[in-house]
């Protein structure tokens, strides 16, 4: 790597040679145009993703961080950018079998490029066709210590995940979940200091759902806020969910802030004593804080579910699987639908009835009587009810939430107009 890649403060400088791990035989660097955009495969806050394919090999797939300029220096988040070449550029030596490597970089006059290596599913795509959370305890526990193993090589590399979430990546090789991939740092340890003094709010990257409550007040707790995003990732994992929702980034920071987490009959007792212990308000009192991450292996859940295996074949979808994975997407297109309704001033009367089809069609489908056989056995027609139940819970604690963002928004309306009156 050339001296002083990553030290520079002007993006529009940046010199444009990373460790290249692919590229032995040849000096030229990439361009845009050495690629064909393929499809479009998510939005950060300020950068968009793309799945691409070499014009020259059209075997070859990677995905391609597209940075504009113009955006990320309007919005002041060089330093992000730069943090997350260098956290990664160090990542790529000696590489690491969890973690998206850093292929290259490169820019133009509009653009600024991160190269990486491509996986065919983030974990929320993944979650959308398989609901690991379905009598899957294999599946589960694998997935949980991979996250925990990735934490204490990183951590132990002096990096912090930051925001360890659901766009991990699986990368699949003939049905063997081979690879369970982090591509998100947005901190290096070694910036910890740096951070503690700072009076502005610079220790949040990443998504909000996931962001521990101390970084909403921008105190840096280190490998700490590691854990935090561990166990609302284990949520996820579990109820295909996040723990911490909202209309807007705003009413999700008051949620962490609050700590209103809810947990679902669907979620097992054990995996609920993780998750409390792994998302204490006290970063100090997380579990791992003290013991790392081997103290969160010694919980009882892993202790009950300890199958020593990180590789394994992946089982055939259940009927159960399909259920849930049927009933949980329909759950998410309603409440999306409804948030969308509830902030378009101009919804149409068919927009709402169409809305409330779609609540209605999922009331049915989980209250239906038909879906229970008395031919299965005893411990399926548990698991349904349970399903249902869990439903259930959730819709209802979405209407709660709807209530509360009303009214805490009618609040802030008021408050507005009585300065706008005392000023104006």
């Amino acid at each position: 790597m050339k001296k002083g890649f990553l030290l520079n403060k002007n993006i529009y400088d940046i010199e444009e040679n990373v460790i290249n791990v692919e590229k032995n035989n040849t000096n030229k660097k990439y361009c845009k145009d050495d690629f064909e955009i393929y499809m479009h495969i998510g939005t950060g806050n300020f950068s968009d993703v793309f799945m691409v394919k070499l014009k020259n090999d059209p075997s070859k797939k990677y995905a391609l961080k597209i940075f504009k300029k113009e955006k990320v220096n309007k919005m002041n988040k060089v330093n992000d950018v730069l943090t997350e070449k260098n956290v990664m550029s160090k990542l790529n030596t000696p590489g690491h079998a969890n973690v998206i490597k850093l292929i290259e970089t490169f820019k133009d006059k509009e653009n600024v490029y991160l190269l990486y290596e491509y996986a065919d599913y983030d974990l929320w795509e993944f979650l959308k066709i398989r609901s690991v959370e379905i009598n899957n305890n294999d599946l589960n526990n694998t997935n949980f210590q991979k996250s925990d193993k990735n934490i204490k090589d990183q951590n132990s590399n002096k990096c912090v995940l930051e925001t360890l979430k659901n766009n991990e990546s699986y990368e699949f090789n003939n049905q063997i979940l081979s690879s369970f991939k982090s591509n998100d740092y947005a901190a290096d340890a070694n910036k910890h200091n740096s951070y503690k003094k700072k009076k502005t709010f610079e220790n949040y990257v990443g998504s909000p759902n996931f962001i521990p409550p101390e970084a909403l007040i921008n105190k840096c707790s280190g490998k700490a806020r590691d854990f935090w995003s561990l166990g609302c990732t284990i949520y996820q994992l579990v109820t295909c969910t996040v723990p911490f929702d909202g209309s807007t980034e705003w009413f999700i920071y008051n949620k962490i802030k609050r700590r209103e987490l809810k947990y679902p009959s669907i979620i097992p007792s054990e995996l609920i004593d993780l998750i409390e212990k792994l998302t204490t308000m006290n970063p100090e009192e997380r579990l791992g804080f003290n013991g790392g991450c081997e103290e969160i292996l010694e919980h009882l859940y892993f202790q009950k579910y300890n199958y020593n295996k990180l590789n394994f074949i992946l089982p055939e979808v259940s009927e159960l699987e399909k259920l849930y994975t049927t009933i949980i997407n329909k759950y998410h297109i309603y409440i999306n639908e409804k948030r969308k309704l509830r902030q378009n001033n101009n919804s149409t009367e068919e927009n709402i009835n169409n809305v409330e089809v779609l609540k209605k069609n999922l009331l049915n489908l989980i209250n239906s009587d038909t879906l229970v056989c008395a031919e299965e056995e005893y411990e399926s027609i548990t698991l349904k009810k349970k399903i249902f139940k869990s439903i259930n819970f959730m819709l209802e604690e979405f209407d709660k939430q709807e209530i509360k963002e009303m009214e805490e928004a009618s609040k802030w309306l008021e408050r507005y107009q009585e300065y706008s009156f005392f000023f104006f």
